[in-house]
């Protein structure tokens, strides 16, 4: 509700400092409340947005006025310097791996081992997580013929969400379609067969259920929290994404 022409550097750094007051994932932690009420709402456990986000929406703001001044909408538009954040930790430190010794924990837990038994969705994006780095969300949206063969080598197929290609999607979306050759303990677990017992065009994981921001990942997510509680693992520690940080390194 801001006339563009009456934001300058002081506006832009009023908005940096309310952006650093809002939490992370904060529209699926409070989808109901007005977005400038939710600094106020946020509960302690409830850690605010990273650097590199804020960051990333400052980028978008400087972006849109360099718009308008090509539209001469605006004489002249503030640039990002002095508003980007300067990242206190490096890339490479803010990893948050499981060790080798939660990753036991884990995959030898009876829990882990009735998932398995069952060729459960939690299972498969657990390992699926490990050996391949895909984001939750990728791994909850495959379809039967993601899982794919190519030049005779056993493949998985990861594409951008119809949703997101027709524009119907209200969530946004990180991945990037790319085929993958498949991890042989993938091969070894039964993937390929897992995803022929499946009709073609069906979901590899029928029982994951897309929420209102768009994403199909919050079951297992939400289930991954209380697994590692059961575990010993901290609140803070690693989380489902951390096995895609195992994969990085």
């Amino acid at each position: 509700n801001t006339d563009a022409r009456r934001i300058r550097r002081r506006e832009c750094t009023q908005f940096r400092d309310f952006v650093m007051s809002l939490p992370s994932n904060y529209t699926k932690r409070y989808p109901k409340a007005d977005v400038r009420d939710i600094p106020s709402l946020r509960k302690p456990e409830h850690t605010v947005m990273s650097y590199a986000n804020v960051n990333k929406i400052i980028r978008h703001l400087v972006q849109f006025l360099g718009w308008c001044e090509e539209m001469e909408v605006i004489d002249r538009a503030p640039t990002s310097r002095n508003l980007l954040l300067i990242e206190p930790v490096s890339e490479k430190d803010k990893r948050n791996p499981f060790s080798r010794e939660q990753l036991h924990q884990i995959f030898s837990s009876s829990t882990m081992k009735a998932e398995a038994t069952n060729q459960s969705m939690f299972f498969w994006c657990y390992v699926i997580g490990l050996y391949h780095g895909l984001r939750l969300n990728e791994i909850a949206g495959l379809c039967a013929e993601h899982v794919t063969t190519l030049l005779d080598v056993p493949c998985i197929d990861v594409r951008i969400p119809s949703a997101v290609l027709d524009q119907n999607n209200p969530g946004g979306t990180k991945t990037v379609a790319r085929v993958i050759p498949m991890h042989r303990v993938l091969v070894e677990l039964g993937l390929p067969e897992f995803a022929a017992s499946r009709q073609q065009g069906a979901r590899l994981f029928p029982e994951a259920k897309t929420g209102v921001d768009g994403y199909a990942s919050r079951d297992v997510s939400d289930k991954t929290r209380q697994f590692l509680n059961t575990l010993g693992i901290p609140p803070k520690g690693p989380t489902f994404h951390s096995l895609r940080h195992c994969f990085r390194d």
